[in-house]
């Protein structure tokens, strides 16, 4: 079992370097990670100022215990994770027996960025540990405010909410 990977936040040496560095290496190390969702890896391409911004300013890294909740039924949510290493279980408030892995290259959550959203079950840490990158969903209604792609992005909550909807997933992360 691999040790859990050291996070950009923790190399205090890293917080002394000048802001266009800092703001490189967030790129070079969250960006690959934001892209593996389609929409923002089109905004790499579309807006790079935008995507430049969101690694650098929206997004924590975080390592996860095994065992360890990373969210429960009715906590509000604030973050669309992706997961970067480990594997976690999300189970919905009801279907008790019932849970669905959540591994690397995976995300969840991701109705917070287009909608105020409550958690509607549980996810757990399922290995001995896990790597979870967060994008706050705050920050990131902030920087897209701004984009030159904002009108695609309304665009695309629509669809997204309108899916969710239409496919009775509004209660599911």
């Amino acid at each position: 079992v691999q040790p859990p990977r050291l996070s950009i936040g923790a190399v205090p040496a890293l917080q002394k370097l000048p802001d266009a560095v800092q703001k490189e290496i967030h790129l070079e190390v969250h960006g690959p990670v934001l892209s593996w969702h389609p929409l923002f890896k089109e905004m790499s391409i579309a807006d790079e100022i935008f995507y430049q911004s969101l690694c650098h300013k929206a997004i924590v890294e975080k390592s996860v215990a095994g065992g360890e909740e990373v969210f429960q039924v009715g906590m509000r949510c604030e973050s669309f994770y992706f997961v970067t290493a480990g594997t976690l279980n999300y189970q919905f408030m009801f279907q008790y027996c019932e849970t669905t892995p959540v591994t690397a290259e995976e995300w969840i959550c991701e109705a917070v960025l287009w909608t105020n959203w409550q958690h509607n079950g549980q996810l757990t840490v399922n290995s001995a540990h896990c790597q979870i990158m967060e994008l706050r969903a705050q920050d990131f209604l902030e920087f897209a405010e701004e984009s030159t792609q904002w009108m695609h992005m309304q665009r695309y909550a629509r669809l997204f909410v309108s899916f969710a909807l239409r496919e009775n997933r509004v209660a599911t992360e």
